[in-house]
This record gives structure tokens, sequence and C-alpha cells, in this order.
């Protein structure tokens, strides 16, 4: 049960995300070509599947240039504290 929940949970992520990032009804090809947006992950499975998907949604259907990077779960959060990371997909709270 908690596997599921940790699965939807992580889904309505993703879309809230990417809905987060798209343009008012522009051509998907377009919104982004200038853009490059930073992920961070975490060596976790889940973590590595998630932002592989994003990246390629981000990519794909929304024009964005995407970086994802591999870091440790504290340096990730500093990442993203300091705006050096704008998204990290895979957050188990209240435990990371």
């Amino acid at each position: 049960m908690k596997k599921i929940l940790t699965v939807i949970l992580a889904c309505s992520i993703l879309v809230f995300f990417a809905a987060g990032c798209a343009n008012n009804g522009a051509s998907g090809t377009q919104n982004g070509a200038d853009k490059t947006i930073q992920l961070g992950y975490v060596n976790w499975a889940e973590g590595i599947a998630m932002t592989n998907l994003a990246e390629v949604i981000l990519e794909d259907k929304m024009g964005y240039k995407v970086e994802s990077t591999a870091a440790d779960v504290a340096p990730l959060f500093t990442s993203l504290a300091s705006g050096n990371t704008d998204a990290f997909l895979d957050c188990w709270l209240p435990l990371t």
C-alpha cells in the first residue's frame, strides 16, 4: 500500500511540475528553446526513473534543455536552496 501511494505521489509531483513549466497554449517545441532546467536526483531507482521521465517530457514535449545531476541528499537540498538546481522529484518527507 505504501509503495502504491509513493508512486501516486511521485506521478502527481511530476504532473504538477510539468504543468507549471507550460506556457499558455503556445507550441510545445518552441516554449523553452532558450532555457535550461537543472534537475537533481539521488541514486535511488525511483528517483532515476522519475528524473529520466521528466527529462524526456520537458525536452521532447515542451522544448526545454534539461541537465540532470546525481548527488547525495544533503548536497542536493543545498543546491535547491541556493538555486543551482531547479527541481528534485524524489523527496520522502519527513525522512529526507
